[in-house]
């Protein structure tokens, strides 16, 4: 039995794990006044990838830091950052900024010396949702204010600050681009990175940080869009972050070859080697004034300070105040917010008596809102009589903030038992064979989940039955694909051709592929000829012209469906059609373009003309189809693709079965079982239980063929063992069909090792495993596997007769033949 093959198809999606941020060790910091560089890649980058011209040892050129700058501790950010959901996974800018900050600080080598980070596109906006992040958690977290106090200097490298063009046409175009939450971070103009890049300029500015910036100058060529589209992916008004007094510096590139500077002495590398290079006083040390910004006002600890400080003393605040539990740092901090915002020095005791009595007056206060809130209430009291003026509000926003999460999560606990119980009643409808129930079950799915619109109903859809017909197609469950069908025609109904014409046929196709995934396991053609009709409408819009690439995914599919359709009937009108779809699909399929998929189609259209030569009495077809295989041997290699490469060994040694079965020697038939057993080695049962099955199936095909031609039943026996194997997989209730006809070929083997036996015993075997075989092949349903089974019998139980002294077993020979 042959297998036709498939490739990845779009919207046959592969899951991708979130992984936590790395970072890859360049250089050890060993000189503490220039400390350590972070270099944080952007969208569809990596730690290497994204720093360097080529993929040679010496293009790396983060290493030529560490070279060039002894001492200088060099890192490399790692975090998954794809553009599109079609290639992989990405955090949303706000939590990938936590995942990098917590590994950040984790770093020993990070903990010393100050700290400046490179970044290109997305890496800058992640550095500064970084900043931000910790400069939020400096009141609670010491290692988070620790850590802001090393960071010293920023370099960016086509940063999108206020959003990319990239990002707002993906967006636009979410249906067939799927962006990623990275992507859809940067839109532009987003709210969100408008005042990101505010709050960034006022903190940078006030932190005394240094700044290095280049934007992009030379248009990207868009290599997704079949027509060539130019444009700048982030333009100069973008990626200039509006710092004062920093200029913001074109480079000769694209956006993403501005980072990849291709020798030492290319102007971005001079300047990032200049700036990083560069010595400036440390934030701690400039003059030793410590500056208290109270809204946006400052003042000096100088003599101003401490002369408030004197008035406030000698009337007595320090004293009252000490009674009522607040320490001297309090009222410092006190008296110098009063000076900050401009209270003279006549008016302050005035000021800091009502300041007292309010603060009395407040801490006095009862409630009945229970001990848990005047826990609350006595931490930020012991915080504020402590000093820490700033921190005492943020006992209360702590406490809002856990009752907030716990409020969430409890919502977040509703929402996952509704959810859960749609699973399960999903399951259960998938167990009654009820897509159409399951299908509008994921509907509600959908609407808890907060999709509303067409597009995102519809992307749902499609994705949850992709994932039903995975497991139907991997685990053999029929009941998954009916509901991976009906979830496909849900999509349709939202994905419609007149408003999303791509994605339309995108899935059509994958519709045709369950289609015809279930309809080869089923015993009519109602099925394949649904799909036929699925793939013919795909290319309507999957054309030639518009998508070379996917009209030849979609012949081939199409090739696949025909061809199986075609082994059903007894003309060869549809394989013909196969054949024609295949070497159409191989016409932009090549093997220089997309030599994987070119191996795939030529294993297609090895099986297409290996059952087209099954049915004629000579062997230029069957030839063709060894030289097919063979083919896609060549780029289905056992090394890259095992599973492939194990379906191509198993679907070559089915041709050199049928044309060994027609000479007279057993070369082609040892070279039939050569390649099965290749098989197995990687079509293990563990691994594919039915092709490990299937292939069982034929090796026992050809060992009973070379078993006929010798003299001793060793060949005969193995095939048995063969057949038997098979049958512990293919069960009846699997895959019936299939089933019986395993039970038929293991009836032809023990039948001829009973002829050359004395006794009945494997004669009987036969008989029973040939009346087992009709129960499935019926006379409606597979008429000539019927017929075939039938003569089979006949054969055995007249051999069986022939042995017996009653004439019983010859008549139900001859039955079997009428």
């Amino acid at each position: 039995m042959r297998s036709p093959g498939r490739w990845l198809n779009i919207g046959q999606l592969t899951g991708q794990q979130e992984r936590m941020a790395d970072l890859i060790k360049i250089s050890d910091c060993s000189d503490l006044q220039l400390g350590s560089v972070v270099f944080v890649h952007g969208l569809g980058g990596d730690a290497r990838g994204t720093w360097q011209h080529s993929k040679a040892a010496d293009a790396f050129w983060p290493q030529w830091l560490a070279d060039d700058v002894p001492g200088l501790g060099a890192y490399s950010m790692q975090y998954a950052a794809s553009a599109s959901r079609w290639r992989g996974t990405a955090m949303h800018l706000q939590d990938r900024s936590v995942n990098v900050f917590e590994r950040l600080i984790l770093e020993p080598g990070l903990k010393e010396g100050p700290v400046a980070f490179v970044c290109h596109s997305l890496g800058g906006l992640v550095v500064k949702q970084v900043l931000r992040h910790a400069s939020d958690k400096t009141p609670t977290r010491d290692e988070a204010r620790q850590f802001l106090d090393r960071v010293t200097k920023v370099i960016f490298f086509a940063t999108p600050h206020v959003g990319s063009s990239l990002a707002t046409l993906t967006d636009r175009l979410r249906i067939f681009f799927r962006p990623s939450a990275a992507t859809s971070s940067m839109v532009r103009n987003d709210a969100n990175l408008r005042a990101l890049n505010g709050w960034y300029r006022d903190w940078s500015h006030g932190l005394g940080i240094d700044h290095l910036v280049f934007f992009e100058t030379q248009s990207y060529l868009w290599p997704i869009v079949k027509a060539l589209l130019p444009f700048l992916v982030v333009d100069p008004a973008s990626g200039d972050p509006g710092l004062l007094d920093v200029p913001v510096i074109g480079l000769d590139g694209d956006h993403f070859t501005i980072c990849k500077p291709v020798k030492r002495g290319a102007l971005a590398y001079l300047k990032v080697l200049d700036f990083l290079k560069r010595e400036r006083p440390g934030r701690t040390s400039q003059n030793k004034a410590q500056l208290v910004r109270i809204e946006g006002r400052q003042i000096n600890d100088s003599a101003n300070l401490k002369e408030l400080l004197a008035i406030a003393r000698s009337g007595g605040i320090f004293a009252r105040a000490e009674q009522q539990g607040f320490t001297e740092q309090a009222v410092r901090a006190i008296v110098e917010r009063a000076g900050g915002i401009g209270v003279a020095g006549d008016d302050l005791l005035s000021w800091l008596d009502v300041w007292i009595e309010e603060a009395q007056r407040e801490f006095s206060k009862r409630t009945d809102e229970g001990e848990d809130f005047e826990g609350v209430r006595r931490e930020a009291q012991k915080r504020f009589k402590a000093g820490r003026l700033s921190d005492a509000s943020s006992a209360f926003m702590e406490a809002l903030a856990s009752e907030e999460r716990e409020e969430a999560g409890r919502q977040e606990e509703r929402k996952h038992r509704r959810l859960r119980l749609l699973e399960e009643a999903i399951a259960y409808d998938e167990l009654a064979f009820d897509g159409d129930a399951a299908a509008q079950k994921l509907r509600r799915v959908a609407a808890i989940n907060g999709l509303k619109t067409s597009d995102e109903i519809g992307e749902f859809l499609f994705e949850k039955a992709g994932e039903f017909w995975e497991r139907g197609k991997a685990k053999g469950i029929n009941a998954a694909l009916l509901v991976a069908i009906s979830a496909y025609r849900a999509a349709l109904e939202e994905l419609t051709r007149e408003r999303v014409p791509l994605q339309w046929a995108t899935t059509q196709n994958n519709l045709g592929n369950a289609l015809w995934t279930l309809g080869g396991r089923e015993g009519g053609t109602a099925r394949l000829e649904e799909a036929v009709q699925a793939f013919r409408a795909a290319l309507e819009e999957w054309t030639r012209e518009r998508v070379p690439l996917d009209w030849a995914t979609t012949q081939n599919n199409l090739g696949n469906a025909l061809q199986t359709l075609g082994g059903r009937a007894s003309d060869t009108a549809r394989l013909e059609e196969a054949v024609q779809a295949y070497r159409a699909a191989l016409e932009e399929c090549t093997r220089k373009r997309v030599p994987l998929d070119w191996a795939a189609t030529q294993n297609n259209l090895g099986n297409a003309l290996a059952t087209l030569g099954g049915r004629e009495s000579g062997t230029a077809r069957l030839e063709e189809a060894v030289q097919a295989y063979r083919a896609a041997l060549e780029e289905w290699t056992r090394k890259r693709v095992p599973l492939q490469w194990a379906m191509t060994q198993n679907n070559l040694g089915n041709a050199l079965q049928t044309l060994g079965g027609r000479a007279s020697g057993t070369a082609r038939l040892e070279e039939a079982v050569q390649a099965y057993r290749a098989a197995l080695e990687e079509w293990t049962r563990k691994r594919v239980p039915l092709q490990w099955a299937m292939t069982q199936n034929n090796l026992g095909n050809a060992l009973q063929t070379l078993g006929g031609r010798a003299s001793g039943t060793a060949r005969l026996e193995e095939a048995v063992q063969a057949y038997r194997a098979a049958l512990e997989e293919w069960t009846r209730k699997r895959v019936p069909l299939q089933w019986a006809m395993t039970q038929n070929n293991l009836g032809a083997a023990l039948w001829t090792l009973g002829e050359r036996e004395s006794g009945t015993a494997r004669l009987e075997e036969a008989v029973q495993a040939y009346r087992t075989a009709l129960e499935e092949r019926t006379r409606e349903r597979v008429p000539l596997d019927w017929a075939a089974t039938q003569n089979n019998l006949g054969a055995a139980l007249g051999t069986l007769g022939e042995r017996e002294s009653g004439t019983a077993r010859l008549e139900e020979a001859v039955q079997a033949y009428r």
